[in-house]
């Protein structure tokens, strides 16, 4: 799903917010900037000498935001679950495959030669696009499983990648419960004018003139399928019923029953 206006409006906010708020924090002296060339404590940060200084998450942004009750979640570079590092890829088909460490070394380097001799796509960890990288490292440029499975399958190899979801991925994106609220229903196929009709008109008498008013009563939005001449019945029964077109059956009347005995009297004459 892609945001919509509203959301992107309110992000686009909330960024501007958050720029102020670290600038004027930095001003206070309540967040530590650094040089980045050092790491040592940032000594004029202001203007574009600010806009080129770094942080250290752990040291400086996890407490400042952890006093404002806002949570740090830092993701490794490249470990997943979309894209990985030549190094963590190697080591995720370690896990999967059951190799020793010196079969994972091999794999490395068939990674890394491949991806230099572009049989491999590799990609920029900036913008996570395709890019030729003759000196791809092993620690930086980026590969997904459907890029290294697309050289598996290149290469003949008799298995796959097969990411499973982190933990942390699961705890932010947890599966949907199955349930008769979510659980996937068959699609219903539209049906011609005349079987509607036929299906319906035992309980629906005014069927064939309501079809042919479709257009001015409403029914048409509510249940056309889009094809000429044809219609989805639950959809149709759905407007007749909000418009009290559907005949009600008639319930069955059952004779009266006495749970006792029957006694008869014969009367002699």
């Amino acid at each position: 799903m892609h945001p919509g206006d509203h959301e992107l409006s309110a992000y686009a906010s909330a960024r501007e917010n958050l720029d102020r708020d670290l600038e004027q924090a930095v001003r206070d002296d309540v967040l530590t900037v650094r040089n980045a060339s050092g790491l040592g404590r940032h000594t004029f940060p202001y203007g574009a000498a600010l806009q080129r200084a770094v942080v250290i998450p752990s040291l400086d942004l996890e407490p400042f935001l952890n006093a404002r009750g806002i949570g740090l979640l830092l993701m490794p570079h490249g470990s997943g679950p979309k894209y990985w590092t030549l190094e963590n890829a190697a080591l995720a088909l370690q896990s999967q495959e059951g190799w020793h460490g010196g079969t994972r070394a091999e794999f490395l380097d068939q990674l890394e030669g491949a991806a230099q001799r572009d049989e491999l796509t590799v990609r920029d960890p900036r913008t996570c696009l395709p890019v030729k990288s003759p000196r791809a490292r092993t620690f930086w440029e980026l590969v997904t499983p459907a890029d290294v499975n697309a050289w598996l399958e290149n290469l003949a190899a008799p298995y796959r990648w097969n990411v499973v979801a982190s933990e942390v991925e699961q705890e932010l994106n947890p599966p949907e419960p199955i349930g008769p609220s979510n659980a996937k229903k068959p699609q219903e196929r539209p049906m011609k004018k005349v079987a509607l009709v036929a299906a319906l008109q035992h309980e629906w008498a005014s069927i064939e003139a309501d079809l042919s008013d479709a257009s001015r009563n409403g029914l048409k939005e509510a249940a056309h399928a889009g094809k000429h001449g044809e219609w989805f019945q639950s959809k149709a029964r759905a407007w007749a019923v909000s418009r009290n077109k559907i005949r009600q059956a008639a319930l069955p009347i059952h004779p009266a029953t006495w749970p006792g005995g029957v006694t008869r009297n014969r009367l002699s004459g």
